[in-house]
């Protein structure tokens, strides 16, 4: 991945972590919504999801539209 976004595009191929077997990053299953950012924000503890309007405060506040990405730890 690091790779990849770091402007290296040429070829998609990869050792997993996991197991140690070849893969491509087009033949992962990501679960869920995924995403890379320069930035984050993180909340302890929250509710199920962002009301409507804490979504709208925080994409006003920054200018842009904002998706969210649950983890799970």
């Amino acid at each position: 991945m690091e790779h990849w976004s770091d402007g290296d595009r040429r070829a998609l191929d990869m050792e997993t972590p996991c197991c140690g077997r070849r893969a491509t990053l087009n033949d992962l299953d990501y679960v869920g919504p995924q995403g890379f950012a320069c930035v984050r924000f993180e909340l302890m503890n929250p509710g199920a999801d962002l009301e409507p309007e804490e979504r709208q405060r925080v994409e006003a506040a920054l200018g842009a539209p904002v998706r969210v990405i649950w983890r799970h730890i």
